[in-house]
């Protein structure tokens, strides 16, 4: 009897081996386990980002109905509060769990703010009524867009560091904040005199990145290179991914179509994003001057990636509305990161880890004025071994 026990384990593992290394699309969507995050009380959730430690933030409704940032950690969640007011959202993290986002005052203002240790600080604003924050660093740097004083349709991008908020400035009129790296390099968008363009603002001054010929350009990420991606005008009018380095902006190209867009960058230049491949939108992987085609799920049309990490792991969407999926690709390979039972999720970010975070419907619907739509909660994906 213990032969034959021992010999059907040997069997169950070299099968097992066997799977796995074969590929097959059953047992890699096995392998991914999605976890819904749950919200503050009420009917939905968001995930913004994640961090490597698995910290994750976002928003989550209340009992009462209001949206409260929110920390997801060691399976629970946490109300980081506001700021006086009825609502309060999370956009980022850091690894230091230090937390940034945005808030309504007791008087009905909209505020950036930091959470840390437990309190959420006020970070103010460059003088007008409302301001809120994106992003924050490793080092603790904040930024930001706020109303500036005495011009309330005008708005500048903002850099809050040791209590202080710093204005960018612009290229003409208006500015945006998108990111900051680790050595204080910002990016973000300006409008020079009549169009928008692409920045970096490094030590103390802004740069226009310029376009590929068109009239306007915008930003996505930046690593701690230096190296900068997004999309802008062509002079024939398309609209094409860019990576800038080292002063110039390089035209990244399409699969075959006649537009492009960059979404993200990891340390290795690897670049992510979606073009059309002369049909239909698919996800690509650019590196060392390919654009590579990454496909879609079977029986899909179009595919989206829209963040990776330093492995190399690629998330997005797959499909099409109203049935579009969470997806990720590993060395090359889509996988379906499947629902919580809805029709539709949407992977945004994976960390070193590999751990992902988006959203899901969960089969439950609401009314949404002469409409019924899917409850969304935010989630996490899990590689289970």
């Amino acid at each position: 009897m213990r032969r034959l026990v021992l010999l059907l384990a040997g069997l169950a593992v070299i099968a097992s081996v066997a799977v796995a290394s074969s590929g097959g699309a059953t047992h890699a969507q096995a392998r991914w386990v999605i976890e819904d995050l749950g919200t503050l009380g009420g009917k939905e959730s968001a995930a913004a980002d994640i961090n490597s430690h698995g910290q994750i933030v976002g928003w989550g409704e209340t009992k009462s109905g209001h949206r409260h940032a929110a920390l997801w950690q060691s399976g629970k969640v946490r109300d980081l509060g506001t700021l006086g007011g009825a609502s309060s959202s999370a956009a980022d993290i850091n690894d230091r769990g230090q937390v940034v986002g945005q808030s309504d005052t007791k008087s009905g203002d909209l505020r950036a703010f930091l959470w840390e240790k437990g309190k959420m600080r006020d970070l103010g604003t460059l003088g007008g009524k409302w301001s809120h924050a994106d992003a924050i660093n490793e080092r603790g740097q904040v930024i930001g867009n706020s109303e500036i004083k005495g011009k309330a349709a005008d708005w500048h991008a903002f850099l809050w560091e040791k209590g202080k908020m710093l204005d960018l400035g612009t290229l003409g009129t208006l500015s945006e904040a998108v990111a900051i790296n680790d050595r204080r390099q910002i990016i973000g968008s300006s409008y020079t005199k009549s169009n928008p363009h692409a920045f970096v603002w490094q030590s103390g001054k802004m740069q226009d990145l310029g376009t590929l010929g068109g009239w306007y350009s915008e930003v996505r990420d930046l690593n701690e290179h230096g190296q900068v991606v997004g999309i802008s005008s062509t002079s024939a009018d398309r609209t094409h991914a860019f990576l800038w380095q080292s002063g110039k902006m390089r035209d990244l190209g399409t699969l075959g179509g006649t537009e492009s867009f960059a979404t993200a960058i990891n340390e290795h230049a690897q670049i992510v994003g979606t073009s059309k491949n002369g049909v239909e939108p698919h996800a690509y992987v650019w590196q060392s001057g390919k654009m590579t085609d990454l496909g879609t799920l079977p029986g899909s049309r179009r595919s989206d990636a829209v963040a990776l990490n330093e492995r190399g792991q690629i998330v997005g969407t797959c499909g099409m509305y109203p049935t579009d999926h969470a997806c990720i690709w590993d060395k090359g390979k889509p996988t379906d990161l499947r629902t919580l039972g809805g029709r539709r999720s949407a992977a945004l970010r994976i960390n070193e880890l590999g751990l992902t975070i988006g959203w899901s419907e969960t089969g439950a619907v609401v009314q949404s004025g002469s409409s019924r739509v899917g409850v969304r909660h935010a989630v996490l994906w899990t590689l289970k071994p």
